[in-house]
């Protein structure tokens, strides 16, 4: 394969809180896309958006309202969690790169996507925005990790829940060629994992803690394996 340079952008995008991904066209990396490149990747992460609790299908005004005040506590608790989890996610891909004798570093300063120009796609795999910037720095592809959304969700129907809390993180992966700004790779990533028994626990409602944060690392885990990169040995 052609030496290439790849830049990999893990994007915070706000999506808002649901307990589903965005609807996407999945398009699976090539097996063998990393085999033989002397890549030479940076890795961005922008800010999350924040943490929080949600209600999916309590979608009318009085619906929020009632589901929000029976889970009053619950919400309180949920606001007081941090993403501090993912701080560290930039380097764990770093490291599972490299592992792959793949050239990469951890880079901080990047253009937001929303300061890039808007394009028109040519077809279903092209993106909106144009990565030019990227190829002018000598880059070749973008790999674009999108986490919009990260808390804790819990279904309704209306003004009745129809389940437990879960924990969330969701959002997308792509691998874009900033030659033509077309998506050679892009994946849905939707990690959800339930409190599972007695959640409502308060103050501390540890269930519904672990679940938060297990739902973080599985989502990492999505993310490294839409990649094909596995992490590091410690």
């Amino acid at each position: 394969m052609n030496r290439i340079k790849i830049f990999v952008l893990v994007a915070a995008l706000s999506l808002g809180i649901v307990g589903c991904a965005p609807t996407i066209t999945p398009i699976p990396i090539e097996s063998d896309f990393w085999a033989g490149t002397t890549a030479n990747i940076g890795v961005v992460m922008l800010p999350a958006p924040p943490v929080a609790a949600s209600f999916p299908g309590a979608d009318c005004l009085l619906c929020m309202m009632t589901a929000q005040a029976a889970n009053g506590g619950l919400a309180r608790h949920v606001a007081t969690l941090n993403d501090d989890e993912l701080k560290d996610f930039p380097q764990q891909i770093v490291a599972a790169l490299r592992k792959k004798q793949i050239q990469a570093i951890a880079v901080e300063d990047v253009t937001p996507l929303k300061e890039m120009e808007k394009i028109q796609p040519t077809d279903e795999n092209g993106a909106d925005r144009d990565f030019g910037i990227y190829r002018d720095q000598g880059f070749t592809h973008v790999v674009l990790v999108d986490i919009g959304a990260l808390g804790v969700a819990r279904n309704y129907a209306a003004y009745v829940p129809t389940g437990d809390p879960f924990g969330v993180m969701s959002g997308s992966v792509a691998l874009i060629d900033v030659a033509n700004n077309k998506f050679e790779m892009r994946m849905v990533i939707n990690s959800t994992y339930t409190t599972g028994g007695n959640w409502n626990d308060p103050p501390s409602y540890p269930s519904v803690t672990n679940s938060f944060y297990a739902a973080i690392e599985q989502g990492k885990e999505m993310v490294l394996s839409a990649l094909n990169v596995e992490l590091a040995s410690e």
